[in-house]
């Protein structure tokens, strides 16, 4: 599913520890949010009712300025619905914002051992 993004918010590491990214899109809107805490990954797309939480190993993550996707790999045999394959394209941001975006998207997918990006 592609989805054409309108605006982009974001959570960088707020002192909850969330790192959360926010898009509202042509259709509505779609998020994907993490605790730093928490094993699995939440998204939610137009609804809360769609929403899912989901182990961060289900997808492979791409960032470009301009294009953010969240795909299940073929080999894999898990059926996520909705959340299968997700594109969302946006006009390019400037690289700070860029790389505190892609900031938030290694936070929500790096396991909690992992390296661990901060707003300070």
């Amino acid at each position: 599913m592609e989805l054409k993004v309108l605006e982009i918010s974001y959570e960088l590491d707020n002192e909850e520890g969330l790192n959360a990214l926010f898009f509202q899109t042509s259709e509505g809107y779609y998020t994907i949010s993490r605790l730093k805490e928490e094993d699995n990954l939440y998204m939610e797309l137009n609804s809360q009712e769609n929403g899912k939480y989901f182990d961060t190993e289900y997808f492979d993550c791409s960032v470009r300025n301009g294009c953010i996707s969240f795909n299940v790999p073929e080999n894999r045999n898990w059926d996520l619905g909705i959340y299968q394959n997700v594109t969302l394209l946006f006009s390019p941001v400037n690289i700070d914002e860029f790389k505190r975006i892609s900031m938030v998207v290694r936070n929500i997918f790096t396991e909690r051992t992992g390296m661990y990006y901060t707003n300070e």
